[in-house]
């Protein structure tokens, strides 16, 4: 009778450690589905910075560009302005329109570039915060493994201990 009880008793502890075992599986299934999850938008998320550091980069460039474009055509309006002296005041209101587009076109560009320095940094702030999650989930996903094996451990025992 005593050995009918405690086999009952050991039958009812493998059921409920099998379930704690298949819990875990599940859990750890799940952690691994959000870890791969977190991983692919961490490549995403690196993606679109790379593209935004090359936007940010061809700005910059253009930037530079229409800096020395802007220095140029202030030099020729220098020039202009002298020779609107001897009468050519329409050669010097023409130059000083230009002037007037390309100063715009600089402000335009650095607000452009302006604009994609913050989504550089928006998307170097997201690809930081998924990396540590994926960290957190890779933790969590060896926590549960351990707890997974552990159980098995049981199990086995228990079982070795019913036979």
């Amino acid at each position: 009778t005593s050995l009918l009880n405690t086999k009952k008793k050991l039958e009812s502890d493998l059921v409920q450690v099998q379930g704690e075992v298949d819990d875990a599986v599940q859990e750890a299934r799940n952690a691994e589905e959000k870890a791969k999850k977190a991983i692919t938008d961490a490549a995403m998320m690196a993606e679109e910075l790379k593209k935004e550091q090359d936007t940010s980069a061809h700005l910059e460039r253009m930037k530079k560009n229409l800096e020395v474009t802007v220095k140029d055509l202030q030099h020729r309006l220098d020039e202009a302005e002298n020779l609107a002296m001897k009468g050519g005041k329409k050669q010097l209101q023409k130059l000083e329109q230009r002037v007037r587009e390309l100063e715009t076109e600089v402000e335009g560009e650095q607000r452009r570039g302006a604009d994609a320095v913050k989504g550089v940094r928006k998307y170097e702030r997201r690809v930081k915060e998924l990396t540590y999650q994926t960290e957190e989930d890779k933790k969590n996903l060896a926590r549960l493994q351990d707890l997974v094996d552990k159980l098995q451990l049981k199990v086995k025992a228990y079982k070795r201990q019913a036979e």
